[in-house]
């Protein structure tokens, strides 16, 4: 199977490298903004297209509904979509093969073809080795659900359609900084706990993905978050490296940006998709934006 660069880069790019069961969220991941102007609402996602995942409640529909403007953690127009595909390639002439050792090459091709028999190391070798090891967990949904977008880019699209104004809170350059400014040797290291992840599924039956799926789906935002951290990495430091980037630096900057359209922009409502794990602890969004001087609250089904 020849699985596009193009058609996985906004998978990848979307903070779900950390790694309910109703149909509908019972407490959706949405928060009303209130503050000199019109009400806004900041929404945060599971960057997957699985209908369980894509099919709103009622709340948050209304929300989007209501709203003037779309953002997004990213622009997720095709032409942006396609300017993320030269990050996640290895420079001309490099394949993993070169890079892994034998057996972490092994146990990726292995992987992949357990995923699908027609996935290969040959083919997405070409890969950045961190964007390889954000793809694995994606790619099962991808398959399951070939047809549909994640929810994200779903919003994104319907936001277009309906005449909203769209945009993203980050640029591509911004986001891959974090994986770019991972070494090699860290980089490696995030694909050997991630092959981790799919051996404990196969062998024990924990299947980690559906577990993500029924917390976001229970509303939880704090126990998904403790989810998250038990599925960080085993290395300390890599640990809190990257949960420092990729999570609390990007919090600060995207609540900054949400405060500055608000204010800038009091005349519209707004319609902020962030992944969920944006939502957790006391450097979340939420929290961020209520230390900025808005009024934030929780909305329930």
């Amino acid at each position: 199977m020849n699985v596009s660069p193009s058609r996985i880069s906004i998978l990848l790019l979307l903070g779900t490298l950390l790694f309910a069961k109703a149909s509908l969220a019972s407490t959706p991941f949405l928060w009303k903004v209130e503050g000199e102007g019109a009400v806004s609402h900041i929404f945060g996602t599971i960057h997957l297209p699985n209908p369980e995942v894509t099919n709103l409640p009622a709340s948050v529909e209304q929300a989007f509904t209501e709203s003037d403007a779309f953002f997004a953690e990213l622009p997720m127009a095709p032409e942006d979509i396609a300017k993320t595909v030269p990050f996640m390639m290895l420079p001309q002439g490099q394949h993993a093969r070169d890079i892994l050792s034998e057996e972490t090459y092994r146990r990726a091709d292995q992987t992949l073809r357990r995923i699908n028999p027609l996935l290969s190391m040959e083919g997405l070798g070409i890969l950045q080795i961190w964007a390889l090891s954000a793809s694995l967990p994606i790619l099962e949904q991808q398959l399951k659900y070939p047809t549909e977008k994640v929810l994200d880019e779903a919003l994104y699209n319907r936001a277009v359609q309906e005449g909203k104004l769209v945009g993203g809170l980050e640029t591509i350059e911004e986001q891959v900084s974090v994986f770019d400014a991972l070494t090699l040797a860290q980089q490696v290291e995030m694909l050997e706990e991630t092959l981790k992840i799919f051996t404990e599924k196969w062998e024990t039956g924990r299947d980690q993905m559906r577990e993500m799926i029924d917390w976001y789906l229970s509303g939880d935002s704090e126990s998904f978050g403790k989810f998250l951290q038990e599925m960080s990495f085993s290395d300390p430091e890599l640990n809190e490296q990257f949960t420092q980037s990729i999570l609390y630096d990007r919090n600060r900057v995207m609540a900054e940006r949400i405060g500055t359209m608000l204010r800038e922009h009091p005349e519209r409502s707004h319609f902020f998709a962030i992944g969920a794990g944006h939502f957790y602890g006391e450097t979340s969004i939420a929290r961020l934006l209520e230390a900025d001087g808005f009024t934030i609250t929780r909305i329930s089904q």
